[in-house]
């Protein structure tokens, strides 16, 4: 059984033997909006230059005047751009999220488009809610092999990438993805190493001879834990060379030393003793670490306001559970508690109306908070404090309902002369003799009442008509249609604009001006004509659909059809399990009678080893096939055990096919 149990680690250790994969640079790519730049990394469009360059980059934030977290508030010029994110600024740039970009239209900032935010974890070897840990709430049986990918969404199958396998771990989750090849840079080496699509581009001669540090394993581990960067040497066609004596990842091993290169040391050990617990508080997004609602103050917790600490359990596997049992931080409630747990009471409260239905000078006058009583009861106090125009009795007569009664002026009698007349007006003090608003008359009543206010004009809503309608002192800076898309009857890009006022008159101008076309899947010179005159690719079909194409069936487009990828690195394109980067044996042959599934342009056998019982003179067998061993998908003898009987030593054994690959 011993030598079994080596077998099977040597043949995983030879599945894990990582490959070479590159790292990237940005791609030159002409760009109007960022949707036009590749999708393999965060780029933005540079609109002083035209090009796309990685975002957050020196470069490219120089252009990017003014970005923003993703809201839209703030005054702006039409046609400006600025990247947004609008999930937890601590998710930001971690696993899958990516920020997108805003608009700038009619001056106000727009919707944040083209934006990653977090996603519910799911078990796919990728950190979907950008927490910084990969299937965290993802158990496997230890030993389990699976595969995985963690590049950019779309990469896998371009250029060199491709996936690798992870190995459950003793602690029952995943281990790190190992042998896959994600985007890295370009390496003038032929080969579309950043995997977009397009090869050694940008690539400059390098002098022969030359050297240069280089590391292929996973991104950010060079250097981190065990793992080093390799040399590379410049050949003698200007090219570099294959990088050398690099140190990759591994799995964790719980010996004092970060394996898996992933700044932390036998993390994958247990940490804690099963059963115990301990106090927790989880931290809350956006909030600094000295204003948290519970801190850890010489050694102890310390909470503010109603919030208070949770527990945090050990379990069976010797790490720690997720945090149970706290009570957040709540809206603020007049109460004389601290309820948002930020060090004050009863602060920034929204008060409630004294009377939802109020009349009159009563309108909009609120309750006030008492610590210990709660909200109090509106007095005759509270109204006259929040309205001068407040009166229990109405005596005024300034034609206001000062009672909120619901009647004006109900006690004011000799108030006029009859037939006295006098200037009037219904609207606000603001509008008053502004833009199409004018006073009326009103004239006194038999009744010494003053009567109807006649001839006035008040205000309404605006319209694009060189006038101002709502008399605010400004001219069609409102109207129905503002904000709205509408149809140029032009095509391309110029085909939607939206509703403007100019002179009085509404127009539809284009969103965009017509631009030279180049290959985004759109009409950009706006001739009728989508991709025109554009940079043609070379893509190949992909008859099985395994994300690799056939050297054989070559078209030119722009952008790639349905059934074709830019690759042709395909051995047999009418299996989807014949693929560069095959790990897995079989013991059909893949349709043509050949078993070569990883197009490595041989068959190699899984079993090679013979079976032996070495004449049972130990407990210790050999397990494999009977020699002559069989072909590929041949069946042959396979040692399960030996038997010692009467002197004789004899092998158990059953049919077994040959797997290869």
């Amino acid at each position: 059984m011993a030598r079994r149990n080596v077998f099977f680690f040597v043949f995983l250790g030879f599945l894990f033997v990582p490959g070479l994969m590159h790292c990237s640079k940005p791609k030159v790519t002409l760009c109007y909006e960022t949707s036009d730049c590749p999708k393999t990394a965060a780029y933005v469009c540079v609109l002083a230059k035209g090009i796309c360059e990685l975002a957050g980059s020196e470069k490219s934030g120089s252009s990017e005047k003014g970005a923003g977290d993703g809201g839209s508030s703030g005054r702006c010029e039409t046609g400006q751009r600025r990247s947004c994110y609008t999930g937890p600024q601590s998710t930001r740039n971690k696993g899958g999220c990516r920020p997108g970009e805003q608009l700038c239209v009619d001056d106000v900032w727009g919707d944040c488009v083209g934006q990653n935010v977090p996603e519910k974890e799911v078990c796919d070897g990728r950190d979907n809610d950008c927490n910084g840990q990969i299937d965290e709430t993802c158990h496997c049986k230890p030993g389990e092999a699976q595969a995985c990918y963690t590049g950019p969404r779309g990469t896998q199958g371009q250029g060199v990438c491709t996936a690798g396998i992870r190995i459950c771990q003793v602690s029952k989750k995943w281990g790190p993805c190992q042998d896959q090849k994600i985007p890295q840079e370009e390496q003038c080496d032929s080969l579309d190493n950043n995997c977009n699509g397009a090869i050694d581009e940008g690539c400059v001669k390098c002098s022969k001879g030359q050297k240069r540090l280089c590391y292929t394993g996973p991104a950010g581990t060079g250097g981190v834990g065990l793992c080093k960067k390799g040399t590379q040497t410049c050949n003698s066609t200007g090219k570099w060379g294959v990088c050398n004596n690099q140190i990759f990842p591994d799995f964790e091993r719980c010996d004092k030393k970060d394996n898996d290169c992933n700044g932390k040391v036998d993390d994958a050990c247990k940490v804690c003793k099963p059963g115990t617990w301990r106090p927790c508080y989880s931290s809350i997004p956006g909030i600094p670490p000295t204003k948290q609602p519970c801190t850890v103050v010489t050694g102890k917790w310390v909470c503010k306001g109603i919030c208070y600490t949770g527990r945090q359990y050990c379990s069976a596997g010797g790490s720690w559970l997720d945090c149970a049992g706290m009570l957040l931080p709540r809206a603020e409630d007049c109460n004389g508690k601290d309820d948002d747990c930020d060090g004050q009471t009863d602060e920034g409260l929204s008060p409630p109306l004294c009377n939802p239905v109020a009349k009159g000078a009563c309108i909009g006058a609120v309750k006030r908070c008492d610590s210990k009583r709660g909200w109090l009861p509106c007095t005759i106090a509270d109204y006259q404090r929040q309205n001068s125009a407040y009166e229990k009795l109405e005596k005024k007569c300034d034609g206001k309902d000062n009672d909120c009664n619901g009647r004006v002026d109900e006690n004011c009698a000799n108030l006029c002369t009859p037939g006295k007349r006098r200037s009037c007006y219904d609207g606000t003090a603001l509008s008053r003799k502004k833009g199409i608003c004018k006073d009326g008359i009103q004239t006194c009543g038999s009744n010494k009442k003053w009567g109807a206010c006649i001839g006035q004009v008040l205000p309404r809503s605006e319209t694009c008509n060189k006038i101002d309608d709502d008399c605010d002192g400004f001219v069609d800076e409102a109207y129905p249609q503002q904000g709205q898309a509408c149809k140029t009857n032009r095509p391309g890009i110029c085909a939607t604009g939206f509703w403007a006022c100019q002179s009085g008159k509404l127009t539809c101008p284009p969103s965009y001006q017509p631009r030279v076309e180049i290959c985004n899947g759109r009409d950009d010179n706006c001739n009728g004509k989508i991709d025109d005159g554009a940079a043609q690719y070379t893509f190949y079909k992909d008859s099985d659909g395994d994300n690799y194409g056939d050297i054989k069936s070559p078209i030119k487009a722009c952008a790639p059809p349905p059934g074709y990828v830019s690759n042709s690195k395909d051995c047999y394109d009418k299996n989807a399990m014949a693929r560069p980067g095959q790990f897995a044996f079989f013991v059909n042959h893949r349709g043509d009678g050949s078993f070569d599934y990883n197009c490595d342009g041989k068959q190699s056998q899984r079993y090679t080893k013979p079976g032996s019982c070495n004449n049972c003179k130990s407990a210790v067998i050999d397990i494999g096939f009977l020699q002559p061993s069989p072909a590929c998908g041949k069946t042959g003898r396979w040692v399960e055990r030996c038997r010692f009987d009467v002197g004789k030593c004899s092998a158990i054994t059953i049919s077994k096919r040959q797997e290869c690959r």
